[in-house]
Order: C-alpha cells, then structure tokens, then sequence
C-alpha cells in the first residue's frame, strides 16, 4: 500500500543521503517523504540543514511551510511561503499554498486572490483552478465557480471532484446547457 511505499522509500533516502549529504534535492525530495510519513520533526531538520547550506533554497522554504501548515502553525507557514514569493516572484506553488491556509482560516478574499495569483503565474495549475472553483462556490459565486472547474477539467478531464462539483454547481444555476 502507498505507506509502505513511503516507508520503503525513507529507508533508500536515509541510506543516500550518507553518500551525498550536501545534495539539496536529494535531501528536499527526503523531508517531503518524511511530511509524506507525519515525520514533520525530521522533515524540519532536514528542511533546516538544506537551508543552513543555501538559504535561498526555494522548495525547502516551501516544504517548511508545509510542515508548519500541518502543525497548525498557519503564520508561520505564511512567513515562509511570503519568503518563497519574495525570492521567486513567479513561485506559484507558494500562492496556491497560501490561497489553501486563507481558505481554511475562512479569509475568502485572501484565498481568492492567492489562487488567482497561482493561476497567473501557473495557468495550467488545475488545483489551484479547482480550490478557487470550490471557495466561489462556498460564498455563492456559482458562475465563477463554474467557471474554474471548467478551466480545471480543460487542464484533466478525468477529475471527478472537478466533475462532480461543476455538476452539482450547474444544476444550482441551471446552467447545464453548457
């Protein structure tokens, strides 16, 4: 099963990170198995360890956002991704992360825009087009909601939670003409 599968995968990342100890997307690539596993003190460490090497090392910021998203540490999380789009003003990982922790802390206007920026700098980013379908959708902007998941299922039509969700959405407005 897939957890095994991430355990298999930590026993070959601890055993390469000894022979290459200073390559930072072997050691990035470790900590997101070891968030994979709930390991977030080790992925910390990790993630700190690269930093301390290349301070500018964007997918280690990020991941440390990541691990502080998932302690619950949501300003923290909010420092670290604002860093990543500081360094890389392209980075749309980092406003899709931010676009996520608004949304769950219910800042609809923050999410939105944080999405929106996702998609502009990553037009074919379909998570990022599928959570701003979801969060219009949440405060009855159906249209748009519409809108998103249609641009997400252009990107893979086969996502059925984009499916389902234009569907649900277009029986509401009665737009499933279109």
């Amino acid at each position: 099963d897939k957890q095994n599968r991430f355990i298999d995968a930590s026993e070959i990342y601890s055993k390469l990170v000894l022979k290459e100890p200073n390559n930072l997307d072997l050691l990035n690539s470790y900590s997101g198995n070891q968030i994979k596993l709930g390991k977030l003190n080790n992925a910390k460490k990790i993630l700190n360890d690269i930093l301390r090497i290349n301070p500018n090392y964007i997918n280690a910021i990020i991941n440390l956002g990541v691990v502080y998203k998932d302690e619950k540490k949501f300003e923290k999380a909010i420092q670290y991704y604002l860093l990543a789009i500081k360094l890389q003003p392209s980075c749309s990982t980092a406003y899709y992360n931010l676009g996520n922790i608004y949304d769950d802390k219910n800042q609809v206007d923050k999410a939105i825009h944080y999405f929106n920026k996702a998609i502009e700098n990553n037009p074919t980013y379909i998570k990022a087009h599928y959570n701003l379908g979801c969060v219009l959708d949440k405060v009855g902007q159906t249209t748009e909601a519409i809108l998103s998941y249609k641009r997400a299922l252009k990107y893979n039509p086969k996502n059925i939670k984009a499916l389902y969700n234009l569907a649900r959405a277009q029986l509401a407005t009665d737009d499933y003409k279109n």
